[in-house]
């Protein structure tokens, strides 16, 4: 795909278009941000056994750096005429970008796109090593136009929240979580679902994004759906069907086996460690004094 200058008149145009506030800079913009399959794409996944198979590149008319530039410069501009038009905007060449890199995480139904080791943070974070590449440009995007429209409109959270995870992929879902801990207190009733998720609290690929949720939004819970996480922590069968799997192929003594488990309960109680109370407290307390 032929690579555009961002002094080409493409951007120009986008921009006094959205100055003057016509819709017409959105058909523009959408062309312009588009992302589509590596063109090598059929030879790299074509498996032969022994072999690694090369990672998808995506391809963008503008490069890294332009990208970057034109949602920082201009795309701004489209969120100031219509913001819930920009955040679609952003979110297709977001949503492409994920299926045309992992498009056999779409035909199996996992939607796993590997976002939390190219983008382990959602918020701002040292974490974030890819800095000012395309995806991790566009979840800037996506993630500070969904805060402002609900920090205007605040009964657009359900409606933003939903359309995220409708869109199946890990980092939609992750970007969704966190705007719940932006705005915990908006849609309790939201943020009572997620944490009481076993799927997002036991994968670690939520794990940074539930970890600020349940900081945030613990005392939000009742008794009965803090209890429901306690008895995942209690019976802790995720973290013994790993331990299982292991014994396959090394040996686990027993004492192994429980400090995995303690460890491992130790660690998802710290998620909301400041939240609580009794019993839960002095175990917590314990693990920590024991393990660190």
């Amino acid at each position: 795909m032929r690579r555009l200058r961002y002094s080409d008149s493409s951007p120009k145009l986008i921009a006094k278009h959205a100055n003057e506030g016509d819709e017409q800079a959105f058909v523009l913009a959408k062309a312009l941000l588009e992302i589509t399959p590596d063109p090598e794409a059929e030879t790299k996944q074509k498996k032969e056994d022994g072999m690694f198979r090369p990672s998808l590149q995506p391809q963008s008319r503008l490069d890294e750096w332009q990208y970057t530039r034109f949602l920082e410069e201009i795309y701004k501009k489209l969120v100031a005429v219509n913001s819930m038009k920009a955040l679609d905007l952003a979110c297709e060449p977001l949503h492409d970008f994920a299926r045309f890199s992992y498009p056999e995480h779409e035909e199996n139904g996992t939607y796993d796109d590997i976002s939390q080791v190219w983008r382990p943070a959602i918020e701002n974070h040292p974490q974030n090593h890819r800095h000012h590449d395309i995806e991790d440009s566009l979840v800037d995007a996506v993630r500070d136009t969904a805060i402002e429209i609900v920090k205007e409109n605040s009964p657009s959270l359900a409606i933003i929240v939903k359309s995220l995870e409708d869109r199946k992929w890990l980092i939609f879902r992750r970007i969704a979580l966190y705007l719940l801990s932006v705005y915990p207190t908006l849609q309790p009733e939201l943020v009572q679902r997620r944490l009481t998720d076993e799927e997002i609290f036991t994968d670690g690929s939520f794990r940074h994004e539930y970890a600020i949720l349940a900081a945030s939004a613990f005392n939000l819970l009742s008794e009965p759906q803090q209890k429901i996480i306690f008895d995942w922590i209690e019976k802790a069968e995720r973290i013994k069907e790993a331990i299982e799997q292991d014994r396959k192929n090394v040996e686990v003594s027993a004492e192994r086996e429980e400090i995995l488990i303690e460890c491992w309960q130790r660690d998802r109680l710290s998620l909301f460690s400041e939240h609580l109370k009794g019993g839960w407290k002095e175990r917590y307390e314990k693990l920590v004094t024991k393990y660190g």
